[in-house]
């Protein structure tokens, strides 16, 4: 007799998103950005600003566009109890965005319209790893639209606010005791936002930033599947395809709020320190509703956290800039509810970058490293093991002023 979906469900614990803590989250939207260590909020002087402060569009004059990729090898190492070592299926993951920008003359008003990629990442593991019941393959990915708009209420303070339009798509799949069957939802959809800043300059060598980024409501739509493999005891391969099912999946993706304080001792140099909020106390529970079988509750129970961050900018007489930067992640979600599509620890992240400002053209090229500590499991699951991740990143982003 095949086995029903609802069995199968019975010996699922939880369903988890592609997400690592913040790296579910990809601050990383600007190369110079990123070379600074992401404390650029304060800044915000190139049409990134839409994402990073949009209040920022009003200290660009004109018409710009700026072009970037962020591309990102993930690798992740794990050592079961059972002895062994198993890595993540390496991969250069790339991650583009586009913004353009248009300040008219004389105007205290900006306009602003930029596309990225706000969440998302994509994680897989072999199927012979110990880990594969706990998750195999996890994957997310989110576009947003931004239009902005931007004010310059007084010469020193300037506010900047727009709706956001997300699309997203989510994917999960999971072993279920032996190699080669497993259960797989897959889905996709609609989340509607916004985000608002304020960027305050009292002086030329101080200037404060503040942004909010609203939460993202997702319910992806989509189909649940289940491969499964009934004479496996008996050594038999043969493998059974359940009946597909329609289901949706909820996920809120957290709201994020990001301080920072500019300070330039001279104009050549740029000092900024910047302090990160995300909710992800709003990720804690989820239902994965099936069309006939029972639903399932999906267990997250992160907890908020804080990315502080540092960079520093030098410029040069011949427009060039060197940068370097510096942030600390906090681990945010609990060893009782640790899987591998989630190998969230505390992160250390450096980067360093070069770039050139001309009078039309311009360019940033940044370098990033990140590295966990090593985080030992003990829930008697198959998790069960030493995690340890680190990543490489390059990310370069060209720009044209009309």
């Amino acid at each position: 007799m095949k086995p029903s979906v609802p069995v199968v469900l019975a010996n699922v614990l939880f369903l988890t998103v592609a997400a690592r803590g913040s790296g579910v989250r990809i601050p990383h939207q600007d190369a110079h950005a990123t070379a600074r260590g992401e404390a650029f909020v304060a800044t915000a002087d190139n049409p990134s600003a839409i994402y990073y402060n949009p209040a920022g569009m009003t200290q660009l004059d004109g018409t710009q566009v700026r072009l970037g990729v962020y591309a990102v090898t993930i690798l992740e190492e794990y050592r079961p109890t059972t002895g062994g070592t198993f890595d993540n299926k390496d991969r250069l993951i790339p991650v583009p965005n586009a913004y353009f920008t248009w300040s008219p003359e004389n105007s205290p008003l900006s306009l602003g319209l930029g596309v990225s990629s706000p969440f998302g990442l994509y994680v897989e593991y072999p199927d012979d790893a110990p880990s594969r019941d706990a998750n195999k393959k996890a994957k997310l990915a989110v576009i947003a639209i931004q239009p902005m708009m931007a004010w310059q209420i007084t010469p020193t303070l300037s506010f900047g606010a727009g709706p956001t339009i997300n699309y997203g798509t989510v994917q999960d799949f999971r072993g279920l005791g032996v190699r080669g069957d497993g259960f797989r939802f897959k889905g996709d959809g609609m989340a509607y936002g916004f985000n608002a800043g304020l960027l305050w300059k009292p002086h030329e060598q101080h200037s404060f930033g503040l942004t909010y980024h609203s939460s993202l409501d997702f319910d992806f739509s989509g189909h649940f599947n289940v491969t499964v493999k009934p004479g496996a005891a008996t050594g038999d391969d043969t493998k059974v395809r359940l009946r597909e099912e329609d289901a949706t999946l909820g996920i809120d993706l957290p709201q994020f709020i990001v301080a920072g304080y500019s300070f330039r001792p001279t104009p050549e140099w740029n000092l900024e320190v910047d302090v990160e909020w995300t909710d992800w106390d709003r990720l804690n529970a989820g239902p994965l509703s099936l069309q006939t079988s029972p639903d399932s509750g999906i267990r997250f129970d992160w907890r908020a956290g804080f990315i502080y961050s540092a960079g520093v900018t030098r410029t040069f007489s011949n427009g060039f800039h060197a940068s370097a930067g510096y942030a600390f992640s906090e681990g945010n979600n609990p060893e009782s509810t640790y899987t591998p599509g989630v190998p969230d620890d505390d992160r250390h992240i450096f980067s360093v970058g070069i770039g050139r400002r001309g009078e039309r053209f311009e360019w940033d090229l940044g370098y990033q490293y990140s590295r966990t500590g090593t985080r030992t499991i003990d829930n008697d699951g198959p998790a069960d093991g030493r995690w340890q991740l680190q990543s490489h990143a390059v990310m370069l982003s060209v720009g044209y002023h009309f």
